[in-house]
């Protein structure tokens, strides 16, 4: 297993056939002073990178060390990277807390309130199946095309206007997350609310993905939701876990993994259980989860408090 070590966080790096074994591999090192907030996988800047969002830009990684560093003077609207999203078809876009950029073989889009974004803060970004750009941002969702944006918030139907996480779904509905309010469901011509009173885990949804069966899996502030023609059904971390949350998701070929500060877990059909580590994860945090495009999984921790 090769770890990235980034100041007060970590980044785990391992190959997804040993998932099923032990997580045992070998380790490596890599020190910086940001913290990071996103990390994602993409070839737009040149090779199989993973790309880390900090606090202080953007920091590019390939097995065998650092390749560089970006931030506002090398065009990125902030230093304070805040959302990732690549799609090999579309591009990779990067959110920050004064707006986003679309880098594409088109060109470089810069995106904000005045062009499409609705806000300027941006808590989360999908492509969707037609390449438009989902952002979830502090006003609402914001859908962007190559013409232009729409933003739909409250005053569409949405339980509230802080987006901090989206999706979209395979039958090109969008599913957004809010702080506190639970999860909605945009189609066509409705929209559809989901909170703690239909079951969800937490109102607090900080991610949304797909598992391998096509189900929606919310990660939010007391644990993991599942949601199909079924209904829907919780898993949380054990009881001996100080935390609930879980924070981020990630889809691999047979599970999902969540992340949150009570470690590392694996979402695989109706089985919920802790990933086992070594001394790497004890006392921190994961934060964000990704995979590059030779399949091996990213896993960023970060210390708690």
């Amino acid at each position: 297993m090769k770890h990235l070590l980034i100041a007060s966080l970590i980044v785990a790096v391992f190959v997804p056939f040993l998932l099923n074994l032990c997580f045992g591999a070998a380790w490596a090192e890599f020190g910086n002073t940001s913290e990071v907030s996103a990390i994602a996988s993409t070839n737009v800047l040149g090779g199989a990178d993973v790309l880390a969002g900090t606090n202080g830009g953007i920091i590019q990684w390939r097995e065998g060390g650092l390749l560089g560093s970006y931030g506002v003077l090398d065009g990125l609207p902030s230093g304070n990277v805040t959302a990732m999203a690549n799609d090999p078809a579309y591009g990779l876009a990067i959110g920050t807390d004064s707006g986003a950029l679309l880098v594409s073989t088109s060109g470089i889009r810069h995106l904000d309130a005045s062009n499409g974004l609705g806000d300027d803060m941006v808590f989360d970004l999908a492509f969707d199946p037609d390449g438009r750009l989902l952002a979830g941002t502090l006003k609402g969702i914001a859908i962007i095309d190559d013409i232009g944006g729409i933003l739909l918030n409250t005053d569409n139907g949405l339980p509230a206007d802080r987006i901090i996480s989206v999706l979209a779904d395979l039958d090109r509905s969008i599913w957004v997350g809010t702080s506190g309010f639970g999860a909605a469901n945009i189609a066509s011509e409705r929209i559809t609310l989901l909170t703690t009173a239909d079951g969800l885990a937490g109102d607090f949804i900080y991610d949304i993905a797909h598992d391998p069966m096509g189900r929606i899996v919310f990660a939010t502030d007391g644990g993991v939701s599942v949601f199909d023609d079924l209904g829907i059904r919780g898993f949380r971390p054990p009881e001996d876990a100080s935390e609930t949350a879980i924070l981020c998701l990630k889809t691999t070929t047979d599970s999902v993994l969540c992340g949150g500060p009570a470690g590392l877990f694996e979402l695989a059909g109706d089985e919920f259980q802790r990933v086992q580590h070594g001394e790497w994860l004890q006392d921190r945090s994961v934060q964000a989860i990704t995979t590059d495009s030779d399949g091996v999984v990213v896993i960023a921790l970060q210390p708690l408090d």
